[in-house]
């Protein structure tokens, strides 16, 4: 009855649990069916927290008593000193280790089946590629679903991995053969030089940190608003913390997410969620964070205070004044075309009758600090209807450019009217791809990448295709002059005076 309401194995081995779960279960009489088993249940509850409590209370003054003799032993000059000492140390290792212990007599049905595989091979005459065979495909899955859920004990993993270091190496009982090479090296990849073993450990690791994944994606499950209602009501499960008296799941989830957190980084909306000095969410590979101190820390200031010299700010803006207008200058020297938005490449093609094409494109000015964005529409006569010079106050990748370029097209198609639209742009086959397959939800640019698909969803007959560079001159060079630009500009069935 014990075990089918899921009691520990440590309690039922324990003589005063047992004795108090009987007589407080056989003490309380049942009224009904369904009330009384819960009514029992109830008490039971209340009766086995005391009883924890008092448990818990008793280990730790066994505990100070222990730790008040081993001080009072070692201040000792008496020869006896070391004897009791010793004597001490082992008590307490006895009491501190009592969960490692019971963890490893909860998973030693592993190890016995491990062995249990092993011990039948080893008098079998197999292959050097039978033995990895079964290495891989057999011992080292036999644990792949604890270890999906819990963190096995360090040693149990290195039992399991001591057992299948012999029988690779074909060790048994009478004989011991020699190890040619360590287990740590049969780790590595094969095109490493290894045998592509598991490391256990680590896919105990990676393991955990997938179960910490889908209960981050996946909120409404059952299994994460348990523990969410147990272990996280006011925060969200990365930012929970590490309980004392948790379960052991749990404590396995918080290790897996330690794994989980080194790879992920938030994926930019409007901002609202995230702390900009503590979280990651700046797309560079080898921080993610900020890395500028808060201006109260800057050297700056410390110098202007407390240095030996004066610090002359005003000249740091004169000369940042003057690098910039320089840069402008040879910007404007070096890219401007006359009559650029005429001037069409031969391998532009009209679109068909009644249909309307967008030639977008994106530029980062780095002087600046700005991305300009160039859009141009023209009908099937090649005339001119619309065109757009737009900057944004951003810096982002080459491929975010280019999906804000596409937005901001089919935002100014639909504003101007326009019923059926193509646009076209420079490397928006990728955009394509993940529209088609749909991999774009967890990535960085999915959420650009959803607005741009209802759009097109809600347009009539929104269609996005791939250029090349040169039919998207025009639209490059109104791109290249929207930074300088102060404010979005428009044109309706004219030309851009540049």
């Amino acid at each position: 009855m014990k075990k089918r309401f899921f009691f520990e194995e440590c309690w039922v081995d324990d003589s005063e649990c047992k004795q108090l779960v009987d007589s407080v279960w056989n003490g309380v009489v049942v009224t009904g069916s369904v009330n009384g088993i819960l009514k029992k249940i109830d008490r039971c509850g209340k009766v086995l927290r005391s009883w924890n409590i008092a448990k818990r209370w008793d280990q730790r003054k066994e505990l100070q008593d222990k730790r008040k003799a081993l001080k009072a032993a070692c201040n000792s000059e008496k020869p006896q000193s070391w004897k009791a000492i010793n004597v001490i140390l082992s008590q307490l290792d006895e009491l501190l280790n009592t969960e490692e212990r019971s963890k490893r007599k909860l998973y030693a049905d592993i190890v016995d089946r491990v062995w249990g595989k092993i011990k039948g091979w080893v008098e079998k005459l197999l292959s050097v590629g039978g033995n990895e065979i079964l290495i891989k495909a057999v011992v080292q899955d036999i644990p792949m679903y604890s270890m999906s859920l819990f963190r096995l004990p360090k040693g149990l993993i290195q039992e399991i991995q001591r057992l299948t270091n012999r029988f690779w190496w074909g060790s048994n009982a009478k004989n011991r053969r020699i190890h040619w090479c360590a287990w740590d090296h049969l780790f590595k990849p094969k095109h490493e030089g290894g045998l592509g073993f598991r490391n256990l450990e680590i896919s105990n690791w990676a393991l955990l940190a997938n179960q910490c994944w889908r209960l981050l994606k996946n909120p409404d499950s059952l299994a994460a608003k348990i523990l969410k209602g147990c272990y996280h009501k006011n925060c969200g499960f990365l930012e929970a913390p590490k309980k004392s008296g948790a379960s052991f799941h749990w404590t396995s989830l918080v290790w897996g997410k330690e794994l989980l957190k080194k790879g992920l980084r938030w994926r930019i909306g409007n901002g609202s969620s995230i702390c900009i000095y503590k979280d990651k969410w700046i797309p560079r590979p080898f921080s993610l964070k900020v890395l500028a101190p808060p201006v109260w820390e800057l050297m700056l200031k410390n110098a202007k205070f407390h240095g030996q010299h004066d610090c002359e700010l005003s000249s740091v803006g004169t000369w940042c004044k003057n690098y910039l207008m320089e840069y402008q200058t040879s910007i404007r020297n070096d890219n401007k075309f006359s009559n650029g938005g005429n001037q069409l490449s031969e391998t532009w093609i009209p679109p068909n009758q009644d249909q309307y094409k967008i030639n977008c494109c994106s530029v980062f000015d780095r002087g600046k600090g700005r991305i300009g964005v160039g859009i141009i529409t023209r009908n099937s006569k090649v005339e001119i209807m619309a065109s757009s010079a737009q900057t944004i106050e951003a810096s982002f990748s080459l491929k975010m450019r280019q999906l804000v370029a596409i937005k901001k097209s089919i935002l100014f198609g639909m504003d101007c009217g326009l019923a059926s639209i193509l646009v076209e742009a420079n490397e928006s086959s990728v955009v394509l791809k993940w529209l088609c397959d749909g991999s774009h939800k967890d990535s960085e640019n999915g959420v650009i990448l959803d607005e741009i698909a209802n759009l097109m969803h809600a347009g009539n007959g929104i269609v996005v295709s791939n250029v090349s560079r040169k039919p998207n001159m025009p639209a490059a060079v109104l791109a290249k002059e929207a930074p300088m630009i102060s404010e979005d500009t428009f044109w309706m069935e004219e030309c851009p005076p540049f």
